[in-house]
């Protein structure tokens, strides 16, 4: 009898383990890692996954960059929360705030829904050579029918911004070589 109890009891430690942790919604940048180089711009999306069964409705978060190495430039929203209010972006010395909410229907937001949801696309400008790290803070996500939800924001991205390549100049050997052919070819042609 004890033994029964015993395998009982960690039938339901595993049960509500895996229920909760399937019941997470996380977060996520793609690409994870990146690498630009100075002066151009990067692009970065960010997903939420682990959506189902009970959709997403809103989300309320703060995006963390590097403002030494990268600077906001715009975002652009995914439009996976429906007919919505539409993405919100606040701007902070080294965080965008970004939120949106659906206006939908929750059965009929819920039926346009897949697992995985893109919420929208950030482009941020380069302003120095290094590693600008993103992360999440303050995430707040709710389902369709506007209940909070667990979230794992833990995912971190990172772009790294190098120097543009440099073009080698022409060894002083080389350009007394041609000066002298040059000079060569113009003797040439005058006689």
């Amino acid at each position: 009898m004890t033994m029964l109890c015993h395998k009982i009891r960690h039938a339901l430690i595993l049960l509500v383990f895996c229920s909760t942790t399937a019941s997470a919604y996380t977060l996520s940048f793609a690409p994870g890692g990146q690498t630009v180089t100075l002066g151009n711009q990067a692009s970065v999306s960010v997903w939420v996954d682990g959506v189902l069964p009970g959709g997403l409705g809103n989300y309320d978060f703060d995006v963390l960059f590097d403002p030494a190495i990268l600077s906001f430039d715009r975002a652009t929203d995914g439009v996976g929360l429906g007919f919505a209010m539409g993405l919100g972006t606040t701007l902070d010395m080294g965080q965008v705030v970004v939120s949106d909410f659906s206006l939908d229907d929750p059965v009929a937001l819920l039926a346009t829904q897949s697992d995985r949801i893109l919420l929208f696309s950030l482009v941020f400008d380069t302003l120095a050579v290094g590693r600008g790290a993103l992360s999440f803070d303050n995430a707040t996500l709710g389902d369709v029918e506007g209940n909070s939800v667990n979230v794992n924001a833990t995912a971190l991205g990172a772009i790294d911004v190098t120097a543009p390549a440099q073009v080698p100049e022409p060894s002083g050997l080389v350009l007394l070589m041609t000066a002298l052919a040059a000079l060569g070819v113009g003797r040439l042609k005058r006689r």
